[in-house]
């Protein structure tokens, strides 16, 4: 009995060896506990973790507010959609959830260029569905990334779109070219977001007031933006969207599958 009492206490100490051991340091002897890899796993997941970043830029027409029936202008809770969206993002916008892009905006048009997780991209866009101002089905897809590695706004910032007597050739809608346009539109905001980002704190309100003078070359114009709407300019639309990715096809998880298949029972 006093031989494994002996055995047990030494299993005991020889445990403890297994996840302490002692420095000497200056004469003073110190305890270190060893790291295990369940500790490495949590400090990678917690302290060095990267947010997943989407990028959509969408665009699409605007509705009259005193066209609107009056129970939908009964619905509506601000009438300017610059305000009403800063609002949306401030609510939505955290430290574990960074919104950056551009908010562009006239009064038949709007250009949206979003940086933001899946969760915020997913409840802008469900917003919008339900928004009396603007036309849902007038809104095209015309860029879409699920996943960036670099955001090119430094912040989220809204602005009218500036006065710009701008308009698309024939030829740079065809299908031809269709995508040149929409690559050279895109190129433009993400050079427009590269240009913010080297700008100072004090320098910014001056900035944004001069887009259409210094940089009307980074930015649309609310007449290019109704051409792209034009149902017979080759993007996708929000309606054909939905209908390629949002409905549920029924995949069945490898995982789920029994092989061989059970045989039925017979009664």
């Amino acid at each position: 009995m006093a031989s494994d009492n002996k055995k047990n206490n030494q299993n005991k100490a020889d445990s403890e060896k297994d996840t302490k051991r002692s420095v000497t340091t200056a004469g003073n002897e110190i305890e270190v506990k060893n790291t295990n890899y369940l500790d490495i796993i949590r400090d990678n997941t917690n302290h060095n973790r990267k947010e997943i970043l989407r990028r959509i830029v969408i665009c699409g027409k605007l509705k009259n507010i005193d066209d609107l029936p009056e129970e939908e202008k009964n619905k509506i809770t601000q009438p300017d959609l610059g305000v009403y969206y800063a609002t949306f993002v401030k609510k939505h916008q955290n430290a574990d959830s960074i919104i950056t892009g551009l908010f562009l905006y006239s009064e038949i048009a709007f250009i949206h260029f979003l940086e933001a997780s899946q969760k915020i991209t997913n409840c802008v866009m469900d917003e919008i569905k339900e928004n009396k101002l603007i036309d849902y089905d007038s809104i095209r897809y015309i860029y879409y990334n699920d996943y960036i590695e670099n955001r090119s706004f430094p912040f989220w910032i809204n602005k009218a779109l500036p006065k710009l007597d701008k308009t698309y050739t024939e030829d740079e809608l065809s299908d031809e070219h269709i995508d040149d346009t929409i690559f050279n539109l895109i190129d433009n905001l993400v050079s427009l977001g590269g240009t913010l980002s080297k700008i100072t704190k004090d320098e910014i309100k001056t900035t944004l007031e001069e887009l259409g003078n210094k940089h009307s070359n980074y930015i649309p114009s609310d007449t290019q933006l109704i051409q792209l709407l034009n149902s017979n300019i080759n993007i996708i639309n929000i309606n054909e969207w939905n209908e390629i990715f949002s409905p549920d096809y029924g995949l069945v998880l490898e995982s789920d599958l029994i092989w061989p298949e059970p045989e039925p029972l017979i009664f």
